[in-house]
């Protein structure tokens, strides 16, 4: 039993090295979320930023607070 806890213990330190350096990867080679879009995407392409992200967001809230007005 205490070597299926040890093998246990040993996958969980090896998994979670491998999550710290992958996110430690990921915020040092992040890609260009904080930049602009691009005006012009090629068609098909799908250009995520954050900027764009929030102005989704937004519109949704204000969607859902209209609906949410209009039913109660």
């Amino acid at each position: 039993m205490t070597a299926i806890a040890k093998t246990l213990v040993f996958l969980t330190l090896v998994l979670g090295m491998g999550a710290a350096v992958l996110s430690t990867a990921v915020y040092t080679q992040r890609p260009t979320w904080f930049l602009d879009a691009p005006e012009a995407a090629p068609k098909g392409h799908v250009v995520l930023a954050f900027k764009g992200l929030a102005k989704d967001v937004d519109t949704q809230g204000k969607a859902s607070a209209a609906a949410s007005a209009l039913w109660g």
